[in-house]
This record gives C-alpha cells, structure tokens and sequence, in this order.
C-alpha cells in the first residue's frame, strides 16, 4: 500500500518471501512520490490479546536495503510506504485547487 508503483495483494504461497522481494513483486517504491526512509510493516498480533507490531524500515541508505532482504513476511503483513512531504503537499493542493478555483469564478462574476 501506499507509494508502490503497483499496489495490492501477493501470494506468498509455500516458500518464504522477503520485504524486498515482496517490494520488487509490486514494481519497486514509486520514484518520484515514495519516502524510501518511511517503510511500514504492520504484523498481526499472534492472538487476540496483544497488539499489532510496526516495523519501520529505512531504505534510503544500504543497510536498510540488507534488512529488507532478510525480513521475511508473515501472510498477513501489511505493507505501506509513506509518501514524501512534497508529495503530500502537491497532493493537498490538487484536492483543494478546484474549491478554491471556483470561488474565485463565482467572486468574479458578483464584481
């Protein structure tokens, strides 16, 4: 989830699969939008009275990128790779662009 080129389910099936396996699966981290420090792995609890564990991972230097290829995933892992600040801030701008767009055409046709 989150900045990969393309997201969704893997199988991983009868043999293990490493986070950066996993990553190379759904076609990398997302060049221009992904924070290759703020990798997120969210692991389910082993029963029900404890809680989740998050692993962080930072990818932006080599051993980040070592540990990803021995972190080996659990079935109901979840993945998710946050998005750099900018892109959180182009992303901002292109949701509240259109309202503000807008009111600037309805001010200009009461002038």
């Amino acid at each position: 989830m989150g900045e990969i080129n393309s997201a969704g389910p893997i199988v991983i099936g009868q043999q293990n699969l490493s986070l950066s396996e996993a990553l190379a699966k759904s076609g990398g981290l997302d060049k221009l939008t992904a924070e290759d420090s703020g990798v997120l792995i969210f692991r389910r609890a082993d029963d029900s009275n404890s809680v989740a564990r998050i692993f962080g991972l930072d990818m932006s230097n080599p051993g980040g990128m070592l540990l990803a290829g021995e972190f080996i995933l659990n079935p109901s892992d979840v993945v998710y790779i946050k998005a750099t600040n900018f892109s959180q801030y182009n992303s901002f701008i292109s949701q509240i662009l259109p309202t503000v767009t807008a009111a600037f055409q309805i001010d200009s046709l009461f002038q």
